[in-house]
């Protein structure tokens, strides 16, 4: 097939990867809507086109992954579905962070291989730290444009991506004694809206700390793949090697 993505031998292990994930979320399809919660639906709905997205990948870079990496993306794919629609959001405290790190490396290696499309033909390879470094970019970039996603859908659907945290102190130049200077507001236990406690035992922060968690912990999983670039030179084992 010249240089196109070599596709004379089906994969019959991706192939059934695929099939098995696409059937778990249409059978998780037809519970959330027998639940009647309308995101749940949607974003179960939505994640029947995410599935692919590992062979839209090979499509994209014209290489094969490797049964490993491909696992992993049609796993990713279909984590946010699990999380909302099995309340593992809830259930595991650390499913959010985990994908968030996920995130992060598989940005981070599709970076990578990005700029060594983008470069074709120079010796990119040898520039192992620019690759690193590409990578981590492209990594960071794309978490923060997936930040802006959360924050749309809180702003506009009036959904809750970007997760409450109860904290018991806060630093503000609004609530000071002076205009312009900041100061601490301590041993916060109870925060009244429109006459009522919420109840929550503090302040509650709508979105900041977590998101700034979010953008750390996406940042630390591609300074975990970059790592491995750098001291193997370049190299990685995210496509197969072509024979």
């Amino acid at each position: 097939m010249g240089k196109g993505l070599k596709t004379d031998r089906i994969d019959t292990p991706k192939i059934i990867l695929l099939v098995m994930a696409e059937l778990f979320t249409a059978a998780s399809l037809v519970a959330v809507i027998m639940d009647g919660e309308w995101t749940r639906i949607a974003l179960t709905a939505v994640t029947l086109l995410f599935v692919p997205l590992p062979l839209c990948v090979e499509y994209l870079f014209r290489k094969k992954l490797t049964l490993l990496s491909f696992g992993i993306g049609v796993a990713y794919s279909i984590g946010p579905m699990l999380g909302h629609a099995y309340n593992l959001y809830t259930i595991l405290p650390w499913w959010d962070k985990m994908l968030h790190m996920s995130a992060g490396v598989i940005f981070a290696l599709l970076g990578i291989e990005l700029a060594r499309k983008l470069f074709r033909g120079r010796d990119i390879d040898s520039s192992y730290m620019l690759l690193a470094i590409f990578g981590l970019c492209c990594s960071m970039a794309l978490s923060v444009a997936w930040e802006f996603v959360e924050y749309g859908l809180d702003l506009w659907l009036g959904l809750d991506t970007q997760t409450d945290t109860v904290i018991h102190t806060i630093v503000s130049a609004t609530l000071g004694r002076d205009a312009g200077i900041a100061e601490p507001v301590t041993n916060i236990n109870d925060v009244i809206v429109g006459g009522r406690s919420l109840g929550v035992g503090g302040y509650l922060d709508i979105g900041l700390i977590d998101t700034m968690h979010d953008l750390m912990i996406e940042s630390l999983g591609a300074v975990i793949a970059a790592i491995p670039v750098i001291v193997r030179k370049g190299r990685h084992t995210v496509f197969r090697r072509e024979k």
